[in-house]
């Protein structure tokens, strides 16, 4: 999943620092991502040519722009032998960020809306004077979801799996948008299809949202939730981002002081 991520910020690089000479985008180019799984009051940290993202339950928007923080710290690192969150920081991820945004690799009216932008003093800081100024394109990417008994049609047809968006992917021109809606549509009506922007960065994080502790007296109302018994606790399978409006939910009908936990589980 990393690699796949990796691509996106290459292609950032790639055409946000075109001018640079080829020692100096490789240098860029030089760096490894890690999606932890670790919950910690930080969303993301860099050192030496390493990005790491926690956090993971956090919307596909947010987790983008922790991505596109941390590469900000590695341009700033390549460039002075090291980093921190001064004005040459700052500067380099306004960059990035609007960049980004004007290309479609994330969502601005997302962004705003985010729990990260509402508890972050600093993204609100670098989007203050941003002025949307969206690049047009002739391409787009056709996501396909749910689409596993079409993988063969699919992989003949020149689509991609995308192992962190879980879905299946092909960049089409816009004038082929719909031949190829009407093939997906004869092979089967009933998948979920979605037309992005081509660089628009697709994140799906499996995850199970657990409660444990003592839930005897809860069984049934979790079952009828979609819950399942396995390991001493009750699991269900969600997307990492809607970890917290599912957390919301169990929580308002456990009776409070049973000593029950609701986590996340990669």
């Amino acid at each position: 999943m990393d690699k796949e991520l990796k691509i996106y910020l290459d292609g950032i690089i790639s055409k946000l620092y075109s001018s640079k000479n080829v020692d100096t985008l490789n240098s860029y180019k030089k760096y490894k991502i890690t999606l932890s799984r670790k919950e910690t009051k930080i969303n993301e940290n860099y050192k030496e040519r390493e990005i790491t993202i926690y956090n993971l339950f956090r919307c596909e928007t947010e987790i983008v722009n922790s991505l596109i923080i941390g590469l900000a710290h590695h341009i700033d690192f390549c460039n002075r032998g090291f980093t921190n969150n001064k004005k040459e920081f700052v500067d380099l991820y306004i960059s990035i960020l609007h960049f980004a945004l004007n290309y479609g690799f994330l969502d601005y009216n997302v962004l705003i809306t985010s729990n990260d932008y509402k508890n972050i003093k600093r993204i609100r800081d670098v989007l203050e004077n941003y002025w949307q100024d969206k690049k047009p394109s002739e391409k787009c990417k056709i996501e396909v979801y749910n689409s596993y008994k079409l993988r063969k049609e699919l992989s003949q047809r020149k689509f991609k799996y995308s192992n962190i968006g879980k879905c299946w992917y092909l960049i089409v021109n816009n004038a082929d948008i719909s031949r190829q809606l009407g093939d997906i549509q004869k092979l089967d009506n009933r998948v979920k299809v979605e037309v992005v922007n081509e660089n628009k960065m697709t994140i799906n994080i499996a995850a199970k949202i657990v409660v444990s502790g003592d839930t005897y007296f809860m069984k049934d109302v979790l079952k009828s939730n979609g819950f399942r018994y396995e390991d001493k606790s009750w699991k269900k399978i969600i997307k990492a981002a809607d970890y917290l409006l599912e957390k919301k939910l169990v929580t308002n009908v456990i009776p409070k002081g049973q000593g029950i936990r609701v986590s996340i589980e990669y």
